[in-house]
């Protein structure tokens, strides 16, 4: 069980405060007959051939995501095994020096740094909101702490490209393949994951290492992404060709 920080607390009970009825999502409609009817069938799509220069992305694994602190009605536990799975990705590619950059979030200090994150929030509330957020919560958890070569990006908005550094680095890396790990993967995870593949680079997933708070919107978002931006596929084989990789170079 990972440690909860106490500004985590903090901010699950302001957050449980609110009732279920305030603003319900849109719920989504779907007839599983019709609309996944060939899940798991193209008669066009191959797996990408992976590399030869490959980058790793770890996408925003600090406790305000891996504790679920957004949506503490659901059920938890994705988080924690989210980090389980990067650590044994992590642990197993580690010795083929592949270039792995973080991403996380920071305490804005405007409200023009903050912009739209708050604009779903009521005028009288957003001060109260921000007053909640902390640097801890933002940290990359323990388990899965960057090591001393590793490069931690800053970040706004949901993709990791957005007002930051990172395809610069990927230029000098000559990166061609990224394999993007993180949370959550219906939101900075799929926002990364596109605009990854609107600048041409090939856009790996392994299931594993990816989570969200809410099941359906992980899972329509994993098989959006392998039909449309890259490929889903089980990180045991990821590893296997990163490895197979390694030894034709």
């Amino acid at each position: 069980m990972f440690p909860i920080y106490p500004q985590s607390l903090v901010l699950l009970q302001w957050v449980m405060q609110f009732s279920d009825d305030e603003r319900p999502f849109y719920r989504p409609q779907l007839d599983l007959n019709r609309d996944l009817k060939r899940v798991g069938h193209s008669d066009t799509k191959r797996n990408l051939p992976i590399g030869p220069n490959v980058a790793v992305l770890v996408i925003d694994m600090s406790p305000i995501f891996v504790d679920e602190l957004l949506f503490p009605r659901v059920q938890k536990g994705t988080g924690e095994a989210c980090v389980k799975a990067i650590k044994t990705f992590l642990d197993a590619v580690r010795e083929l020096e592949l270039p792995t950059i973080y991403t996380t979030g920071y305490v804005f200090r405007s409200e023009a740094e903050t912009g739209a994150w708050m604009y779903r929030f009521p005028p009288e509330q957003r001060d109260r909101v921000a007053a909640m957020d902390r640097a801890e919560l933002h940290e990359i958890v323990p388990d899965i702490a960057p090591r001393s070569r590793d490069l931690v990006i800053l970040k706004e908005k949901p993709s990791a490209f957005f007002g930051t550094q990172l395809q610069s680095i990927l230029n000098h890396h000559r990166t061609d393949t990224l394999i993007i790990t993180g949370m959550s993967t219906s939101g900075c995870v799929r926002a990364t994951a596109v605009d990854a593949f609107s600048l041409n680079y090939k856009v790996v997933i392994p299931h594993e290492c990816v989570a969200d708070s809410r099941r359906a919107s992980h899972e329509i978002a994993l098989y959006d992404m392998d039909a449309q931006t890259g490929d889903v596929r089980p990180m045991v084989e990821v590893i296997e060709v990163l490895k197979e990789l390694k030894k034709a170079n």
